[in-house]
This record gives C-alpha cells, structure tokens and sequence, in this order.
C-alpha cells in the first residue's frame, strides 16, 4: 500500500521558497570556482564575472535543467538482488560514515583506518534493508588516495551499493575505473552504477573545486549525481528557517542546472536535509535538534514539487549510544521517512555527527526497522478484517492457533532483533543487559561470523594494481 505522507510546508511556502531562490541566484549569483563551471554556464545565457568567479543565473536556465531530471533512478550492488529504485515509493536507508570511530573492543575513540573501512562494509553486508553504504575515512593511507584505498576495502566486503567519498577529479576517475573493473566494463557500470557522483555546495552560494572536479568527471560519462548542501541555520544561513530554505535551495538548484548542462538528462538527487542549526549558547552545529526536521521536510516536499529524487542525512548530537541519541534518531528517522524522502543516510552515526559506533548502528537499523513498519500501514480487506473467522471463533474465543494466525503473523506483527521484548524474571536471568550491551555483542557476532560474497580473483588483483598506481602517481605530484 501507499504510503500517506505528512506535509507540513502548503503549495504556496513551497513556491515561495522557490522563487526566493530564483531571485538570489539571479541577484546575488553563485560562486564557481572552475572556469570551466562559469564557461559552460555563460555560453548558457548566464551572466558571469570571470574575477570575482560568480554566475548569475537566470530564471529560466534554472526552469530548463529541472525539467531535464529524470524522476527516478536505479542503483546497483554487485549483485542484484541489490539494487534499488531511488524516486519510488520508499525511503532506503545506507550506513553513516566519518573520521572517527568508538572501537568495538576497547569503547575508546580513535581515528578511523582503512580496516575499518573494510570492517564497517562487511558488518553492513548483513543487514537487511540496509542498501547502501557511506564508508569511515581511511584516515592511515595517503589522503591524496584515501578514496581509491576506501572503495577498495568496501568492494571486496559487500555487494551493496557504495556511497564512496570521493576527494579530488583525480579520486573520482580512479574510482570510475574500479567501479568498471568490479561491474564487468564502463558500459556496465552505467548500466549498473554501483557509485555516483556526490558533490556538496559551500553555503552559503559555493561551489568549490573538489565537487566541481567530480562532477565533470563522472556526469560526463553519465553517472547518477548528488547535489547537497550542508547550511547552517543562524550561521551559513539566514536564522529564520525559511531564509536558510531558500539559501539551501539555491545551493542545490544552482548545482543542479550546472550539471544538466554537463549532460543534459544526467539522473539527479537532491539534497538540502544535511543542513544543521546553530546552537548560540554551545557555538555548535545541531543535527538532532526539533528544527532540523523542517529541513527533513522541505527537502521531501521540495524535491516533489520540482520532481526530482532526494537524498538526506540524519543524525544525533549525543556522543554514546544513550537515550538522547535514541530518541533523537527516532525523530529524525520518522519524519524522514513519513515526509517521502528517498535516501536515508545516518545508521550508525555517533560522537555529534563526527564518527561512527556498531552500538548505535544496531541500535537505528532497530528504529529503522520499526519506523519502515509504521510507513508499511495494514491492509483492510475481506482477508484482513476477518469477520468469518471472528464469527466462527466467538465470544471468549482464542485466535493464537488459527490458520489464519499461522498465515499472517510474520508479515503483521514485526519481530525484534536487539530489542528486548522478554519478562523481567527473564531479563534477569540473561544477566540485564541493556540494549548498547545486547548491541555490542551482535555487532561482534557479525565481525566474527560474516563472510561477504568474495570478488573474483583477478578483479582483486587489478583493483590492486589501479590501487598501486595512484599511489605511484600521488608521490609524483606531491615531489
């Protein structure tokens, strides 16, 4: 069944939002910091100033490459059962990333490795209903190469579909090849896109280099692409939430138009729902915060309204896997998904947005498990409302051995995975454990125990070659 969508901003806030968006990038312009960028949108019909780097985009540039998007793409795994449709009817949940890590072992925070980067895709292997993975920074390698290191550790742990962090055109080229190697040939890939090209504004009104790199990279060779921008509220951004909207909205919009005109039909997701708020009294920018939700919001209804799929991120300003970062989470987690918004990125996500944690990765893909539930709603029909079997079972009568129980149960009451639903004399009796220690010792079972479905052989060793190459050619730029 559909699902009903909760939609606070009206028609008329959207359009309001979008033509104060029209009006900045048509006023105040967008900074591009290639010249390629700001040559391609000239030769467009906008007005560029070459010295100070800032385009200004007409009314109907923008109109034009919206009407360009498709209003769905496809995603894909290295192995199919994988892929995914992102602009249906469903939100799809992938795994945070980030530089830093609460280890598993010691519970110490440290610096993330090219291990985990590796551990944290095979974990995420697992789990079902989890579709795609943002990996931790490979924090021990070259960061000129951190990315090809990155997608190599991820690829050879998971089928999934791989969110790669990509760092310079360069990063993004030698990803390209090992995405092609992995997926049979370039064609292939395009068939099949087991990565996609994300890029993220400077708000307010910025687009730097490492984002532009990216996409004239891999929008011209026709990969998916993303479009975000992380503005904050009372910082980057206007402290009204409708100004800082608009700001957001312009950010994307003006990225957007810039890769329609790259490759005009090229799929694109949109992203305004990384936008934080800041708090005045700790000088801190918030993720978990009431207020971020509008932003949730807006970036679902907005996407509809211009008919493009979108993208988001939630997460929680808690450090530990607490009730903070419970409750915060299952805010986030069901506005997401109760607004309409495509991709979800955030299981896992811990230390105020700055790192990961296996605790609370089990711990949101159980709330996400239960808010994907609440999105399912329930059937009414002749089967479901029973009236026959009520009528035959009668007053005082029990259901709990029917055919029609045994039928139905699975797929109408959702069984728990860490949540502990057992009685109290049983909770004893199994030691009290609260749910970070019922996680932590699933999240080391799964370590333990999962073995991905391995690459070929030789696609692991030219994945290593492409790997050795880069790192060849980083320590010759860097002579």
């Amino acid at each position: 069944m559909t699902r009903k969508l909760i939609e606070p901003f009206t028609k008329d806030e959207l359009s309001g939002i979008h033509q104060a968006s029209l009006e900045i990038m048509e006023r105040a312009g967008v900074w591009y910091e290639r010249e390629m960028a700001l040559k391609i949108l000239e030769k467009a019909g906008a007005e560029v100033d070459y010295k100070t780097k800032i385009a200004k985009l007409p009314e109907y540039l923008v109109k034009d490459a919206l009407q360009k998007i498709p209003g769905k793409f496809r995603l894909a795994g290295r192995e199919r059962k994988h892929d995914f449709v992102v602009g249906d009817d469903k939100s799809y949940w992938g795994m945070m990333g980030g530089p830093l890590i609460v280890d598993l072992e010691t519970g110490k925070v440290r610096e993330t490795t090219k291990k985990d980067v590796a551990e944290w895709a095979r974990f995420a292997d697992v789990l079902d209903d989890v579709w795609f993975i943002t990996p931790p920074m490979a924090r021990d390698v070259n960061p000129m190469v951190s990315a090809e290191h990155e997608f190599e550790a991820m690829v050879n742990n998971s089928s999934k579909f791989l969110e790669q962090n990509l760092y310079s055109g360069t990063g993004a080229r030698n990803v390209f090849e090992m995405a092609s190697v992995v997926q049979g040939g370039e064609e292939e890939l395009i068939k099949n896109p087991l990565i996609f090209g994300a890029g993220c504004a400077v708000s307010p009104l910025q687009h730097c280099a490492i984002a532009l790199d990216v996409w004239f990279e891999l929008a011209s060779k026709g990969l998916p692409c993303l479009v975000a921008t992380e503005a904050i509220i009372g910082a980057t951004g206007p402290v009204t939430m409708a100004g800082s909207l608009a700001v957001a909205n312009a950010d994307v919009l003006s990225g957007i138009t810039l890769l329609e005109l790259i490759k005009p039909g090229i799929p694109v997701a949109y992203s305004i729902g990384l936008s934080h708020v800041m708090d005045m009294k700790k000088a801190e920018a918030l993720c978990g915060c009431p207020e971020r939700v509008f932003a949730i919001a807006a970036n679902a209804q907005l996407g509809r309204f211009y008919g493009i799929p979108t993208w988001v991120g939630v997460a929680t300003d808690s450090k530990l896997p607490d009730a903070q970062a419970g409750y915060e989470m299952a805010l986030s987690a069901l506005y997401t998904t109760m607004t309409g918004n495509h991709m979800v990125m955030g299981i896992g996500s811990s230390l105020a947005s700055r790192g990961i944690s296996y605790e609370e990765a089990l711990i949101d893909w159980e709330i996400m498990r239960m808010v994907s539930r609440i999105a399912q709603g329930i059937e009414v029909n002749e089967e479901t409302l029973s009236v026959d079997l009520i009528c035959k079972t009668g007053p005082g009568g029990s259901f709990i051995a029917t055919e029609h129980t045994l039928k139905h149960y699975k797929k109408e009451i959702q069984d728990a995975v860490i949540t502990d639903r057992s009685s109290v004399w049983i909770w004893e009796k199994e030691g009290k454990k609260d749910m970070a220690q019922r996680a932590r010792e699933m999240a080391q079972n799964i370590l333990r125990e999962h073995q991905p479905t391995p690459l070929p052989k030789d696609v692991q060793t030219k994945l290593s070659e492409i790997v050795k190459r880069a790192e060849k050619d980083a320590l010759k730029m860097s002579s």
